[in-house]
Parts: C-alpha cells; sequence; structure tokens
C-alpha cells in the first residue's frame, strides 16, 4: 500500500501520516452534534499540509435527496463530453456543499492555502466523505484554468463515503485523469478503494465496475442472517472507520487487485500461480465464485474497450486519406472559382460527385465512433485524446459544410426544420464539444462549421419576404462571428466568391446596412485576400 501511495501521491511525506491524520480529523468533524461546517487543520510537522474536514450527517432529508444534474458552471466537466449530458448527483449532498460554498470563510481558507503553495486534503466521514469529494471536484475545476497548472492538485480521503454520483460523473473523473486524487475506504466507484476484510487487512482496487461488484456482493445478506442485526451491526462498523484504519496501517498488510484477469474462481485454488494472498483476501470478503466472475468481467471490460480503441486507430489513416482527397477537391472548386460549399451544392461535375462518396464513408467511420461512446465501449479518456480531438476538428470543418449543402439541396428542412436544431448529426456535435473541452473554450463557441447552415435559414427568410428589421440581430451576430472566423483562419477566401450563396444573400441586404457593415471592406473585393485554407 505505501508503494502504491508513494508511486501516486508523490507527497513527500509519510502517508501512514497523512491518513491517520485525515481520518482523526475526519471522526473529530462527526463527533458532535453540532459540529462547524468545515475543520481546518495544518500539519504540526509539515506546514505543507492544509487538511480540511468535513461532518457526516444524521439529517434524514439530506439523506433522501433525489438525484439532481449539477451546475454546468460549478462543474463544467461532470459531463458526457459528446453528450453533453450533465452528471447526476446526490441532491442532499450537493445542496449541502452549495451551502458550504456560500460560506466565505470556507473559500476564504481553500484559496489562502492555494496561494501559500499547500498541498490541500479534503476528508470526510459518511456523507462527511460526499462534501469532501464534491470540494476537491470543486478545486480541480478551478486548476484546469491554464495558469493553475503547476499548482499541487487536490487530494481527497473518504471514510465510509456513499456513493454519490452516476456513471457520467465516475467516467468524467477518469477521463480528466483525477482518479489519482481520491482514496476512499469503503464504501461511486473513483480513483482508489481500501476494502476492510475486518481482520486487519486491506484489499485495494481502482477499477470502478470491479469496486461494484465488490460493494455488491460484499453487502449480500445470507439466509440466516437477520435484518435488525445486519442493520445494527453495519451502524457499529461505520462509526469505527478510527480505530479500523489505524490498525490496519499498523499491520501493513495489503493486497491490490490490480490482475483481475488472473484472480482464482474458488478458495482452493492460486496456490500455484502466486496468487495465495488474493485468494485470501477474496475468501475474506466472501466472495463467491459468481462475484470472482464479475471481478474477471470487470477486468475484460476494460481491456475491451482498449481494443475497440485499437481498431479504430486502423481506421485513422483511411479518415487521414479520405480527408486528404476531399481538401484536394476544394481546391480545384476555388481555381475553378466556384465556392467549395456551392460547388457540391449544385452537384455538376464527376468530381462533386466522388466528393459525396468521400463524404458518406467518413460519415460511417465517425458514426461507428460516435455509436461506441455512446456505449460505453472505448476508454474513458478517448474523448480527451488530442490527436483525436485534432483529427475531429479537421474532419467537422472540412465535411461539415458538405453535410449542410447536401441537407439544403434536397430541401430537407420543408420537411424535418432547420439543420441546426433537427437535422445536424452527432458526429459533429461530439467533435466540437471535444475542441471546446480540450481548449477550455465556451460551449459552443467553435460553431463555424455551421456557418453555411446559418446562411441558409437567413437566406430563406429573406426570400420569404421577412423584414430586416425582424431578423437584424441575427444578421449583426452572423457578420461578426465571419469576421473572428476568417481572422482565425476558419473561412477561406472561396465564402467571397460572386457565386456564393452567402454573398448573392449578403447583397440583398438593405444598402444603409451593407455601407456600415463591419464585413463591407471583405465583401467589396478584400475577400479575395484572405488566405486559403490549409
Amino acid at each position: 500500500m505505501m508503494m502504491m501511495m508513494g508511486e501516486r501521491w508523490d507527497l513527500g511525506i509519510g502517508e501512514d501520516l497523512l491518513i491517520k491524520e485525515s481520518c482523526s480529523l475526519a471522526m473529530k468533524a462527526s463527533s458532535g452534534d453540532s459540529s462547524p461546517p468545515f475543520l481546518l487543520h495544518h500539519n504540526r510537522c509539515y506546514d505543507s499540509v492544509a487538511i480540511f474536514a468535513f461532518p457526516g450527517s444524521w439529517t434524514l432529508e439530506e439523506w433522501r435527496g433525489s438525484p439532481s444534474k449539477v451546475d454546468s458552471n460549478l462543474f463544467p466537466s461532470l459531463r458526457g463530453l459528446g453528450s453533453n449530458e450533465s452528471a447526476l448527483v446526490h441532491g442532499g449532498f450537493l445542496h449541502r456543499f452549495h451551502t458550504l460554498l456560500m460560506n466565505s470563510a470556507f473559500e476564504h481558507q481553500v484559496h489562502r492555502a492555494v496561494s501559500e503553495r499547500k498541498q490541500i486534503v479534503f476528508t470526510g466521514h459518511s456523507a462527511g466523505g460526499a462534501i469532501a469529494t464534491l470540494a476537491t471536484v470543486w478545486l480541480l475545476e478551478q486548476f484546469r484554468k491554464p495558469d493553475d497548472c503547476k499548482r499541487n492538485l487536490p487530494l481527497c480521503m473518504t471514510f465510509g463515503s456513499p456513493l454519490i454520483g452516476d456513471s457520467i460523473f465516475g467516467r468524467a473523473i477518469s477521463r480528466e485523469n483525477w482518479s489519482h486524487c481520491f482514496l476512499n475506504f469503503v464504501m461511486r466507484p473513483f480513483g482508489t478503494y481500501m476494502f476492510s476484510t475486518g481482520n486487519g487487512r486491506l484489499v485495494g482496487v481502482n477499477n470502478s465496475d470491479a469496486v461494484l461488484h465488490l460493494l455488491f456482493f460484499s453487502l449480500q445478506l445470507g439466509p440466516e442472517q437477520e435484518l435488525a442485526e445486519v442493520a445494527y451491526r453495519s451502524i457499529k462498523e461505520h462509526l469505527a472507520y478510527g480505530s479500523e484504519v489505524k490498525e490496519c496501517l499498523v499491520m501493513q498488510d495489503v493486497v491490490f487487485l490490480d490482475r483481475l484477469e488472473e484472480i482464482p474462481l474458488s478458495s482452493d485454488d492460486g496456490f500455484c500461480n502466486g496468487m495465495q494472498s488474493i485468494n485470501m483476501a477474496l475468501r475474506d470478503l466472501g466472495l463467491s465464485m459468481e462475484a470472482r466472475l464479475c471481478l474477471r468481467a470487470a477486468r475484460e471490460s476494460k481491456l475491451q474497450a482498449f481494443r475497440n480503441k485499437a481498431k479504430l486507430e486502423a481506421n485513422y489513416s483511411k479518415i487521414q486519406e479520405a480527408l486528404k482527397s476531399l481538401h484536394r477537391y476544394r481546391e480545384m472548386c476555388e481555381i475553378r472559382q466556384v465556392g467549395y460549399y456551392d460547388a457540391f451544392k449544385l452537384q455538376r461535375d464527376n468530381e462533386d460527385f466522388n466528393a459525396n462518396l468521400k463524404r458518406l464513408e467518413l460519415a460511417g467511420l465517425w458514426d461507428e465512433i460516435v455509436e461506441m461512446l455512446k456505449r460505453c465501449e472505448l476508454p474513458d479518456d478517448f474523448e480527451c485524446q488530442m490527436d483525436w480531438v485534432k483529427l475531429g476538428t479537421h474532419y467537422r470543418r472540412l465535411v461539415e459544410p458538405l453535410d449542410i449543402a447536401n441537407y439544403y439541396r434536397h430541401f430537407k428542412n420543408e420537411d424535418t426544420g432547420s439543420y441546426i436544431v433537427k437535422g445536424r448529426p452527432s458526429r459533429y456535435k461530439y467533435t466540437q464539444r471535444w475542441l471546446e473541452h480540450a481548449w477550455k473554450m465556451a460551449a459552443c463557441s467553435s460553431s463555424d462549421s455551421i456557418f453555411w447552415a446559418k446562411v441558409e435559414e437567413l437566406y430563406v427568410c429573406t426570400a420569404n419576404g421577412r423584414p430586416f428589421e425582424e431578423i437584424r440581430g441575427r444578421v449583426l451576430e452572423l457578420e461578426k462571428e465571419v469576421l473572428k472566423w476568417v481572422a482565425g483562419g476558419e473561412l477561406g477566401r472561396d465564402v467571397f466568391l460572386e457565386s456564393t450563396t452567402f454573398v448573392k444573400w449578403w447583397k440583398t441586404l438593405p444598402q444603409q446596412h451593407r455601407l456600415a457593415s463591419c464585413l463591407a471592406r471583405l465583401m467589396n473585393g478584400e475577400g479575395r485576400n484572405v488566405p486559403s485554407l490549409q
């Protein structure tokens, strides 16, 4: 155990001491009837550590809280990147954490410790552990800012903490590479979990699916057990974390289940392959063959996710080659003095037909990725891997204009509605959110690839006789975006060719508006000086 924590929590101090002090403070915070919102302890031997402990709760209403979506402003990372679905958290604990943030003393002390470059540890017993978890994620979110990258990440130690979030919560922690910040002395599975067998031995697990299986099977009632007796014993053990943790640290008897695929399937196996200690630990936890099979399956599920990623890696070069082909098509359109978007929309030449085949080929490859993400069949951090983020961004910016052209070429807007609202495929929404998350951009701030959809919708409004004043706000917004996208290189000079849908629409706007427009210089010839897209 000490080796594991030293490798993952390189604090430069004794981990035993840190665990003992965190546990003692967590139990102290929960011992009073009217505990303060938090206790702050500065380590006497190592003044570089600040431990914040949160009390538990015996209030029924707090434990009874229904699932609530997290505040996206407070916890922007606790969501599915592609799906944009916010994580669900226990409502009672979330409400209590919001109340804690209203306590100016808490934020002041945390920011003071951060400014002093101290290692912050959040800890708590029972419900206090849930608050410690939320506090840790809250501070980790703040450390995602570029100017905070060199600060010590906060650590979280919980003792008997309940599960607080859904699978989106756990996957977000893993995706952000924050799991190593959490050490849970048992009871949502992220970080490392330390199961106490009750005889001084600790069993460490960091596979989230395996943690859930262990919790499920170790909490099953035997046929001879009375519910009242089990409830009494559970509460008694729940209140004894302080002495149990200290005893385990003294005995130094720790087993890690890091080779789940090899664990023995019965208590009689394991003596010939060096798995004796693991088998003894599993026996202490009372795990049946069914439970052991589930642990193996948890490992297999993780391995399958990596195998699935390897298959996608084989398609990486296919995607690149198809994108190169479309890039050549765009260059050819520019030479012909026909915009990339409008040439594809008109579909007059064989090159346009061939470009459509590439579009469909790429759609199939990316839709497969999206479906695998929806089924949680890829590693948790896949959507954060920069090679895929960059490839997805290149794909979206090059190919989505063709999807929009195809949509309006076949008048799908008349049957289905707006492309942006009703017709946009998930593959573009996902890849856009990947980029915005990777570069810490505001949501929807990288929407340059739907430029042509915005143009088409305004074109329809103008063609249908909508008064300019009714759409003036949307026009001004689009013009500002065009200026920004041109400056950033997201839009090329082919947009400003005389024959494009954009130029034709813009010239239908009132002359007074066009003369004062921020695009006037670009539309009056300077658009030809915009660099060609690469």
